[in-house]
């Protein structure tokens, strides 16, 4: 309007001094407005860009912290919706771009209520873990216990299969001692019979030779007898000792590799539930 007017009046003629310094004045702040504009806009710019720069780099740190939590999550049983300790309920988180001007933090994390729902499961899971990994410290004290006292009862043991064995050698040394006594016994009788075999000539009696000869015959037997009796006993007796001593180490060796297998198998246990629980602690 004012345009048409100012050309109304130039083509009219009838600029004055005042006009020209009126036009003059408007024009210079019509510049500055122009000036002031497009440095407010540049500035506009400027700063929008910053921002969404700034944005930019928060969503792929926070891209790199979702990436490690879905990471944990998976070792800690959480992902997916069907592991055991997610009872059915969400816990992968997918960054949505799109929702990040959005005023609920969920939406811009796929859904998932980081605050509402993951961290009162990780403090669960914190707990459990802790009460799992004290249970298997107290039965790893437990075991070693069991192990020193198995330790105890196999020097025990050693001990006596030491004074088992002394007393096999003793009654082996008994044994040769008898047969040797016995033999003796049996030597000085097939001599007395040697003897008297010698004097049978000199017998007139047949039936008393006969009689004298049974007598030694028998007394022979006997002897026999006794000392085989005797062999077997002590034979069967040692070797009732042997049995006893082999299966109590036997017993000992079983129970020492039980305990030290289950003590392997709670350490590991220990460690992984000391793993997860350190994993746990990262992720609250």
């Amino acid at each position: 309007m004012e345009i048409k007017k100012l050309e109304e009046i130039i083509g009219s003629q009838k600029l004055s001094v005042d006009d020209v310094r009126r036009m003059e004045t408007e024009k210079s702040r019509a510049k500055e407005s122009i000036e002031r504009a497009a440095a407010l806009k540049k500035e506009y710019n400027k700063t929008l860009w910053e921002s969404e720069r700034e944005l930019d780099r928060r969503l792929e740190q926070l891209e790199e912290i979702v990436s490690k939590y879905n990471a944990r999550a998976s070792e800690l049983l959480l992902i997916p919706e069907t592991a055991p300790n997610a009872r059915g309920k969400n816990f992968m988180i997918k960054v949505q771009k799109e929702h990040a001007e959005d005023r609920y933090r969920s939406h811009l994390l796929g859904g998932v209520d980081v605050e509402g729902m993951v961290s009162p499961s990780i403090r669960h899971l914190k707990g459990s873990y802790s009460d799992r990994t004290d249970q298997a410290r107290r039965e790893i004290l437990d075991l070693l216990d069991r192990e020193e006292a198995s330790n105890e009862q196999l020097a025990e043991t050693t001990d006596k299969s030491e004074m088992l064995a002394e007393k096999i050698k003793k009654n082996e040394e008994i044994i040769t001692k008898e047969k040797k006594e016995h033999g003796v016994s049996l030597s000085v009788r097939l001599k007395e019979i040697e003897l008297l075999e010698t004097k049978i000539s000199s017998i007139r009696d047949p039936m008393a030779l006969e009689a004298a000869i049974t007598k030694y015959q028998k007394q022979c037997a006997q002897l026999e007898a006794l000392r085989r009796q005797h062999h077997e006993k002590n034979v069967a007796k040692k070797k009732a000792v042997q049995q006893e001593i082999n299966e109590a180490i036997r017993a000992c060796a079983d129970h020492k590799e039980y305990t030290q297998r289950r003590l392997n198998q709670l350490s590991l246990h220990v460690q992984e539930q000391a793993n997860r629980f350190d994993r746990i602690k990262h992720c609250s």
